[in-house]
């Protein structure tokens, strides 16, 4: 596993080192900004690399504003809709 993290700078050279093809990306989407540009100019956004995202990444789906930032082709996404049932007594 590999962090990168404001930490270390958001630092990408020790997966792009690395012989990891799948990454998980679980951050917010300022952060996932600045690791996707790292990514890209390690060469890590390539079709030899598999790019798993959370909710948190992803954001909402029913938002098509030109304000909602590009997702990298590849890249899979989840987004849970939670609704709540109550039953009828």
């Amino acid at each position: 596993m590999f962090k990168s993290s404001e930490s270390n700078d958001w630092d990408v050279s020790a997966v792009a080192a690395s012989e990891v093809r799948i990454m998980l990306l679980y951050c917010t989407q300022v952060e996932a900004t600045v690791i996707m540009e790292r990514a890209a100019a390690a060469g890590l956004t390539s079709e030899k690399y598999l790019w798993l995202a959370t909710q948190s990444v992803v954001g909402d789906p029913r938002d098509r504003s030109s304000s909602r930032r590009e997702l990298p082709t590849g890249m899979l996404g989840n987004c849970i809709r939670y609704t709540m049932y109550i039953p009828k007594s």
